[in-house]
């Protein structure tokens, strides 16, 4: 069942209509708002009512203002970084174990410049500055 679409459609409709859903908003005493949400579920052959009641409650404006802020910030920064990452210098590395040996993968020789593989072949070292993501 795809709740999400039961909800816009009880806030679509038309507050006066009764039909598979309907919605109401009321003034409460204590400066809040009450949302009442209904919606008719079917399943087969059966049909259920679910209710939905919201208290909202005011909230400060200045409180949502400095998260606006402090998203835009968040999005400044991300765009910035995005700026700065070079898609050219991507590196992918395909690495083949030969043999366990005591516990210890052995890697086969990589075709490489931005890896080195140890002398021993139990250890890769990255050349690059980065984030790896490694599977």
């Amino acid at each position: 069942m795809d709740y999400a679409s039961y909800f816009r459609q009880c806030l679509d409709c038309l507050s006066d209509r009764s039909q598979e859903s309907h919605r109401k908003l009321e003034s409460r005493v204590n400066s809040g708002l009450r949302l009442e949400l209904s919606f008719n579920l079917r399943l087969l052959e059966s049909v259920r009512n679910a209710n939905y009641i919201f208290e909202l409650k005011p909230v400060a404006v200045e409180r949502i203002d400095l998260l606006e802020s402090r998203l835009r910030d968040q999005e400044e920064e991300m765009e910035q970084l995005r700026g700065q990452v070079d898609l050219s210098d991507r590196a992918f590395l395909y690495a083949e174990s030969a043999v366990w040996t005591a516990s210890t993968l052995q890697w086969k020789p990589l075709a490489s410049d931005k890896f080195i593989l140890a002398a021993d072949s139990t250890s890769i070292t990255f050349r690059i500055p980065g984030l790896y993501a490694i599977a």
